[in-house]
């Protein structure tokens, strides 16, 4: 390009097409905005298990109309605990595993890594991300 045709033509900016496009002052870029997140099992099931009393009804396979009445004295949760623990104390060793595994934790579990001709046994590890220092990285 010569001298003389860059001081006929101004210079424009690359995005003034989009300028017609842009948000008007005042006005939101989302109107309606974020759309509603839907229930999950999850969410449904901490819902019903967080409840005093639960009323149901579905149609069975026959296409009877089915209602049940569920309540408890404080929440489906605790229902369920107690449950299991009357399971546990007739002896039930799931039942017992189940109590043992939520009230004192899973047990540790470790493996045994074969490296450079050594067996390296691996109990409960714990991983920890530390940042980098910029020496570190080279």
């Amino acid at each position: 390009m010569t001298d003389k045709q860059s001081e006929e033509q101004p210079k424009r900016n690359p995005a003034d097409h989009l300028k017609k496009h842009q948000f008007k002052p005042g006005q939101s870029g989302n109107p309606e905005g974020r759309s509603k997140k839907e229930k999950t099992f999850s969410d449904t099931a901490r819902q019903l298990l967080e409840a005093k009393s639960v009323d149901i009804t579905f149609k069975s396979n026959k296409g009877k109309e089915k209602r049940i009445h569920l309540e408890s004295s404080q929440n489906f949760y605790h229902s369920l605990v107690v449950a299991l623990l009357m399971k546990a104390l007739k002896g039930d060793v799931r039942a017992i595993r189940e109590l043992a595994n939520r009230t004192d934790g899973l047990p540790k579990q470790s493996a045994d890594i074969k490296f450079d001709g050594f067996i390296l046994k691996v109990v409960g590890v714990e991983i920890d991300k530390f940042p980098q220092k910029d020496a570190d990285r080279d």
